[in-house]
């Protein structure tokens, strides 16, 4: 009797796309005025996209474990 672990729901894409939508806005209003370089700004953009996809994980994460 060895009892199966769930299987792992993946993280739906409308959760994805608004996490980085959201934090792509937040970052670029509060740093609008700042004169930025097009290399930092690529850079930022790539942060911006990275921070996105591990907060829409984290917050799945979470749901998931308070259904189970």
């Amino acid at each position: 009797m060895s009892a199966d672990p769930k299987p792992q729901r993946p993280v739906p894409l409308i959760l994805l796309i608004g996490s980085v939508f959201v934090t792509v806005t937040v970052v670029e209003v509060l740093l609008g005025g700042v004169e930025r370089s097009w290399l930092l700004s690529g850079l930022l953009l790539v942060g911006e996209f990275v921070v996105g996809v591990v907060l829409a994980v984290g917050v799945w994460t979470l749901i998931m474990a308070r259904r189970d």
